[in-house]
């Protein structure tokens, strides 16, 4: 789909998973992705509601804060990992820093940009749907 100015829209029917607990972060992602025709699942502030989300919602992708208030997001990412959904780490911390399992995984670090942002999802929700 395109939209107003006839560009094509990144994220067109796409449903991302959005877990950040901060919130004004949380809601710029919301518009970067609303902005390229995605749907948002969440967003979640809290691993506990993160997981139960992950495990029983139709998702394209995701996006995940790596640290939640002192906790971090990998059962998530396990969720995520064994239902074959796409997801990145959005975090300050270092990619070198995440367990082996996912130091492969996508990582964006904060502060980063709408199309960084929106960029790296499109490759994801892509890839996903090629498979």
């Amino acid at each position: 789909m395109r939209d107003r100015e006839g560009s094509v829209r990144k994220l067109q029917g796409a449903r991302i998973l959005v877990v950040e607990d901060e919130f004004l972060l949380a809601m710029d992602i919301e518009s970067a992705i609303r902005e390229e025709g995605g749907e948002i699942v969440g967003p979640i502030v809290n691993v506990k509601e993160a997981i139960a989300t992950a495990g029983r919602e139709a998702l394209s992708a995701a996006v995940l804060d790596l640290n939640l208030r002192g906790e971090m997001s990998y059962p998530v990412a396990e969720v995520l990992d064994r239902r074959r959904i796409p997801f990145l780490f959005a975090t300050g911390y270092s990619q070198n820093r995440l367990p082996k399992e996912f130091q492969h995984r996508p990582c964006l670090r904060k502060p980063f940009t709408w199309l960084a942002l929106t960029t790296a999802l499109a490759r994801l929700v892509k890839t996903s749907s090629q498979s």
